[in-house]
């Protein structure tokens, strides 16, 4: 068994036949009639839509049945296939831009800040490091080890304006505070709690959003801050476990290392950070991915940090799943489109744990970096995501299972993912 599915850190007719007779004529064409009207519904949600005869499934696309169609309809696992869908939804994007500004003008004029303090310029054009990407983030070149040439997707102005934004937004919350001091005082030890006279985490949730943040910043001052850290800092973390960073398909769930490369070394670099430095998470890490062509970025810090802490809470090394991770993120959570790369870890955290989202492994949807991948922004389509790549996939920034029905002489056409997880392995947080 590949461990825990449940882990949690931290929806007659009676009468006269030719009564039953006119009745049962009445109902059916009431029911031809709103066949058309059904149609027009969906036409109007804007799905795809063929009506040529004979019909023809789009490039990439599967037929399901009327039955499978309506099971994935009740779920809420279906994504139509919709032009107008996503024009709102760049609509929508281009308004939170708007919202986002303002926030982080306002929270910048509160605190004596400039702007450009909160959210950094876009690379200058003569940066011969960066490319701009058709939508609007940046391939950028990297050279690892000195001597390994490497080009990642890096996030473009609107990703800063989302993550910073929601930040302001999330961060005094009493839930975010709550959780914030449930992690510092399980942190602590128990000499540093009695010291500082810390209030259990359970009486802490009956303390107001006002208080549960003084008490906050109380711990992160910096004599208090400083002092911990230091004593901390004294105490060698426990011996990494065999396989340690050398060994990745010894993980639970490690599956065919699409998420690695070749510029991403699994042996420490001598003059690294791993081989010459300690710190209280560091038995815990994961292997090191890499994104490759894919604005994944923050997919893959999310799918880590689940990671590292069921690692330190379960004694496990697991590898998780970031294309499993990033398709709900971009289908479900966060500003569901099929263009455009980006995705913000506080939301991504917040809705995997409100829906009890189970993360599984990374064997059962291995990541495709889409190394051949192409994007046209004026047509907002990506082209050669799935070039190499034989699971689950499409031209779509979600990469979601493209699939059409048949009803009543109309195709109709979106997207869902088959079942992956049959048995219910892996993580909540």
């Amino acid at each position: 068994m590949k461990s825990d599915n449940n882990y949690r850190p931290g929806w007659f007719i009676t009468g006269s036949p030719t009564v039953i007779i006119g009745a049962a004529l009445l109902f059916l064409s009431v029911f031809l009639a709103g066949i058309p009207q059904a149609i027009a519904q969906e036409e109007r949600a804007s799905e795809f839509v063929r009506k040529a005869s004979p019909m023809e499934l789009p490039p990439g696309a599967i037929e399901i049945s009327k039955e499978e169609y309506r099971s994935l309809k009740a779920s809420g696992n279906w994504m139509p296939l919709s032009p107008s869908r996503d024009r709102r939804a760049q609509v929508k994007a281009a308004r939170q831009d708007r919202k986002d500004m303002a926030t982080i003008q306002a929270y910048a004029r509160k605190n004596g800040l400039r702007f450009t303090d909160l959210v950094p310029v876009d690379p200058q054009e003569d940066d011969l490091t960066t490319v701009p990407t058709e939508d609007g983030n940046f391939f950028h070149t990297v050279t690892l080890h000195g001597r390994v040439e490497t080009q990642v997707v890096t996030m473009g102005q609107r990703w800063f304006l989302r993550t910073v934004a929601s930040s302001i937004r999330e961060f005094p919350r009493k839930g975010n505070q709550i959780k914030l001091y449930e992690a510092l005082y399980q942190g602590l030890p128990e000499r540093w709690r009695a010291s500082l006279d810390l209030p259990d985490p359970e009486r802490a949730r009956g303390f107001s959003a006002a208080r549960l943040l003084a008490l906050n910043q109380s711990l992160a001052e910096p004599s208090v801050a400083a002092a911990i850290i230091q004593d901390l800092a004294r105490v060698d973390p426990p011996p990494p476990p065999p396989g340690f960073l050398t060994d990745c398909y010894l993980e639970t769930g490690a599956g065919a290392g699409l998420d690695r490369d070749q510029g991403c070394f699994e042996l420490p670099d001598p003059g690294g950070i791993v081989a010459n430095h300690n710190w209280v998470l560091k038995p815990f890490i994961t292997c090191i991915k890499a994104q490759a062509n894919r604005g994944t970025c923050t997919g893959f810090a999310n799918v880590s940090a689940i990671e590292i802490l069921v690692g330190k809470t379960h004694q496990a090394r697991v590898n998780l799943s970031e294309q499993a991770y990033y398709n709900r993120a971009r289908t479900k959570w966060d500003n569901p489109a099929n263009f455009g790369d980006g995705h913000t870890s506080e939301i991504g955290f917040r809705e995997m744990e409100k829906e009890g989202f189970l993360l599984y492994f990374e064997d059962q949807w291995n990541y495709n970096p889409s190394s051949n991948r192409t994007a046209q922004e004026s047509t907002q389509t990506y082209q050669h995501s799935c070039d190499g790549y034989s699971e689950t996939c499409s031209d779509t920034v979600h990469q979601s299972q493209l699939a059409c029905v048949t009803l009543f002489g109309t195709m109709l056409c979106g997207y869902f993912v088959p079942e992956k997880n049959p048995g219910n392995e892996g993580y909540r947080i």
